[in-house]
């Protein structure tokens, strides 16, 4: 299966998601974001991973990570 990249990756992700870049890098290397692969030294965004994430899980996940940082 041949898998094409989010262009602009993890900034791109925090800009649209709303989020720091930093706490992007952070849930990613918990394994939160599905979306998100560390290939070699540096982590990717698979492009259909994150649109399917967007249009299914995106509202839910992303309310519980904002309130889970209030805490």
């Amino acid at each position: 299966m041949n898998q094409s990249y989010l262009k602009g990756g993890i900034p791109k992700v925090a800009e649209v998601l709303g989020l720091n870049q930093q706490t992007v890098y952070r849930h990613a290397k918990k394994g939160k974001f599905p979306f998100i692969r560390k290939v070699g030294s540096r982590y990717v965004v698979i492009e259909d991973s994150f649109n399917d994430w967007m249009f299914t899980s995106a509202i839910t996940e992303l309310k519980e990570l904002k309130e889970s940082q209030r805490d």
